[in-house]
């Protein structure tokens, strides 16, 4: 569940070509990853994160791995490497994902899906051919990364403060690719001066939490907050897990060329 969440908290740099009218880009982005608080067995972590979104004029495509190792109390080591890859349609009704984990250098996990939902936001479905041929269906209502992290930065324009929707992402099998994310969007952050390539800023807080049939939410099993720019850009995050949270924080970004689409 660590890997899964890793990656599919910081799929939040997949955006669309356009939201609410602003168009949105592409770009490289490198993260540092360092330990941020110690509540548990967990003593140091030291990673990155790398992502690189692009336009493909029919559809956006995200390429994204995050690796870490970690030292524990009882003088032990822990180590991840996640690679994820997505590309969604440009009406945010189809999905392919393919993620694959690694631990200790060895193949420990390998998802692959497409999905898809329909115009009118009835249910949708998502096919599996790894791990196994299944197929799992979709809650009416059930957006992408892509469309969500459209739909916060339109609500933060318009000055919203909590956007709850049902999110598939891919970056896992069956239900831990499916989660009720809650967001508490704050008041804008003003840019630096130092760095004109990006834009106002948001501070979000999203917490994960399982889709299942019960009275209230309980306890998130995952928590994220970060910085969002109006173009889609990722500036800073912080990755919690209870038992440890980790930052993230923007060390390099390259702005890419948008296609030219007939």
């Amino acid at each position: 569940m660590l890997a899964y969440t890793l990656v599919a908290a910081t799929a939040a740099v997949a955006l669309p070509v356009e939201a609410n009218g602003a168009e949105l880009s592409p770009h490289r982005a490198f993260y540092e990853l360092n330990l941020a608080e110690v509540r548990g067995f967990v003593t140091d972590v030291r990673g990155a994160f790398a992502v690189e979104w692009r336009h493909a004029c029919e559809g956006y495509t995200s390429e994204q791995r995050l690796w870490f190792v970690g030292r524990t109390d009882d003088g032990g080591s822990f180590d991840y490497d996640v690679r994820f890859s997505t590309w969604e349609s440009a009406d945010n009704r189809q999905m392919r994902f393919a993620m694959r984990s690694f631990a200790g250098g060895r193949l420990v996990e390998e998802v692959r899906g497409s999905a898809e939902l329909p115009a009118d936001g009835g249910p949708g479905r998502a096919v599996y051919t790894e791990p196994g041929n299944f197929e799992m269906q979709l809650p009416a209502g059930t957006v992408f990364p892509s469309e969500h992290m459209a739909r916060l930065i339109d609500h933060a324009k318009s000055g919203d403060r909590v956007v709850s929707v049902d999110l598939f992402d891919g970056a896992g099998a069956g239900d831990d690719a499916l989660a009720k994310v809650t967001a508490v969007i704050g008041d804008p952050l003003e840019a630096k001066e130092q760095d004109t390539t990006l834009p106002r800023a948001w501070p979000m807080a999203l917490a994960y939490h399982e889709l299942v049939e019960t009275e209230g939410l309980g306890t998130p099993v995952f928590e994220l907050s970060f910085d969002l720019t109006a173009d889609g850009v990722m500036r800073r995050a912080l990755l919690d897990y209870g038992e440890f949270a980790l930052d993230a924080e923007l060390d390099q970004i390259e702005m890419l060329n948008q296609p030219v689409c007939e």
